[in-house]
């Protein structure tokens, strides 16, 4: 009898520590805003700079709470995921997403329409044109937009020159050009990243599909209806295909963004479909100055039966609905920092592309990354939650470079899917 009361008071403190340290972990949490971006990770170029601005916010106490060291997940990917799961413990405040992810959030709920705060924010003074309409459904705002690209191409101007190759302007000469490269560097002529769940293979995929058409559903009075042509993914595949046959090395199929971007400012691939992000690179490891400052900009190749088009990226801070109200302030001070002119400034030195128009631009990064010349032919993505369609895009991808399907047999497959797809394509309300 004995030892089975020692064992039920056990219980009983176990459970009475657990209970005060869920309630210290809840009070902490209170006492800070937890915001889920890269803005202040260590492993970024701009860490330092940005610590000192926080510092700085802190001292003339702009900051009604301070922010808390838990960023989340890394990767845009793993932050997605974890968000629909957890978000409505109320945890995190607020995060960063790219457009499809901000949709995904809508459609579980877990998105705030922030048309009362924005009005009265200081980005809506300065905010560039047709980016918070990029984040509006219905007339509701549902993030602040924070940065912005289109995807274009990137190339290393010192092998074409060394090769006598011109800037590939179509799809034939894209083959040719990375082909030609393949075999006088012994480099990959070109790279995809074509890893599973990964969103940056969904937005190249989207770019090159983009130069033959304008979306793959069309949004009215509700309802999505896919009014894709199957042809148009089966030019995509192909081109897919021709490109890891003649010009990529077959252990990179499947790599992830990271692999692409540190190939091309690393000197080991001649030409990738990237955005302006890489050029922080050159700050992380100066060693790839010398790549770097042969790395030009054109606009997407585009086949013969298309026109200049491409993927326009838009990425928002997205607050929790299910947040405390008590710290709905704070987080909007939180907010406001990451969105304001010095945090801005900070990227465009680093080769980022800021929603402001009140912050001087980087001469070198417009002069080489040409964004300025084709901004004009990015493209958004239609409303719908695009986790799925993405996914299965990306499988058939895979598909096709890993020869499962031929292209003709990957674009009617993913027409069924789509288009089964469509009638769930609409976030619930």
């Amino acid at each position: 009898m004995k030892k089975i009361f020692v064992y039920l008071l056990a219980i009983v403190l176990i459970s009475i520590a657990i209970g005060c340290s869920g309630d210290k972990k809840k009070e902490k949490s209170m006492a800070e805003v937890i915001q889920w971006s890269e803005h202040l990770a260590p492993h970024l170029a701009t860490y330092a700079e940005k610590q000192e601005v926080l510092e700085k916010a802190y001292e003339e106490n702009i900051l009604e709470l301070p922010i808390s060291t838990d960023a989340g997940p890394a990767l845009y990917l793993e932050r997605s995921q974890m968000y629909l799961l957890q978000g409505k413990s109320g945890r995190p405040d607020v995060l960063e997403g790219t457009l499809e992810q901000v949709y995904s959030y809508i459609s579980a709920g877990l998105a705030r329409p922030v048309n009362d705060i924005f009005e009265t924010s200081e980005l809506k003074k300065v905010l560039k044109p047709g980016l918070a309409e990029a984040l509006t459904l219905d007339g509701k705002l549902y993030g602040f937009p924070n940065y912005f690209n289109v995807r274009l191409l990137v190339y290393r101007k010192d092998v074409l020159d060394k090769h006598g190759l011109t800037v590939p302007k179509t799809w034939d000469e894209l083959i040719s050009t990375a082909k030609t490269i393949r075999e006088k560097e012994a480099i990959n002529g070109f790279m995809f990243t074509t890893q599973l769940r990964e969103v940056r293979a969904f937005q190249e995929f989207m770019s090159f599909y983009f130069t033959l058409a304008d979306n793959i559903y069309t949004v009215k009075d509700g309802v999505a209806e896919y009014t894709a042509d199957k042809a148009d993914f089966e030019q995509v595949f192909q081109l897919y295909k021709d490109l890891f046959d003649v010009s990529i090395d077959p252990n990179f199929k499947g790599q992830g963004y990271k692999a692409v971007d540190y190939a091309i400012t690393g000197g080991d691939v001649g030409m990738v479909t990237v955005g302006p992000w890489i050029w922080g690179h050159l700050k992380e490891e100066p060693t790839r100055g010398e790549v770097m400052s042969n790395l030009y900009v054109a606009a997407i190749p585009i086949p013969e039966n298309g026109e200049p088009g491409t993927y326009m990226e838009v990425k928002g801070f997205v607050f929790n609905p299910h947040a405390s109200e008590e710290k709905l302030d704070a987080t909007v001070d939180v907010v406001e920092l990451f969105t304001g002119k010095e945090f801005a400034q900070i990227g465009i030195d680093n080769g980022d592309v800021s929603v402001r128009n009140d912050v001087e631009s980087n001469i070198r990064f417009t002069q080489s990354f040409g964004l300025s010349e084709n901004v004009a032919t990015g493209k958004v993505l239609e409303y719908i939650n695009w986790e799925i369609p993405q996914n299965t895009i990306i499988e058939h991808i895979q598909n096709v470079i890993y020869g499962k399907q031929t292209p003709a047999e990957a674009s009617d497959s993913l027409e069924k899917m789509l288009i089964d797809y469509a009638p769930n394509a609409i976030p619930k309300k």
